[in-house]
């Protein structure tokens, strides 16, 4: 896929009001429960993360914990919820 400036709320919002296509629709609503979920999923991090300062082998500054961390981060922001 090629890099794109992804469509933020209120772009999805005006797509959802300006078109009648099924197809469109269900894309715009796959976006939003993607988005959701993502959030969600940065939610656990959080939860997890404050619960303990041992993370075992997934801790350290470049550990798999950490990069997760990071990579939510990213997407979030890419997707204008940050």
């Amino acid at each position: 896929m090629p890099d794109f400036v992804a469509p933020s709320e209120s772009e999805l919002r005006e797509l959802w009001r300006t078109s009648r296509d099924p197809e469109v629709r269900r894309l715009i609503l796959e976006i939003v429960m993607l988005r959701k979920s993502l959030q969600k999923v940065m939610d656990w991090w959080k939860t997890a993360s404050d619960a303990g300062s041992d993370k075992g082998d997934l801790g350290g500054p470049f550990g798999h914990f950490q990069r997760l961390y990071h990579m939510l981060r990213e997407e979030l922001r890419r997707a204008g919820m940050m």
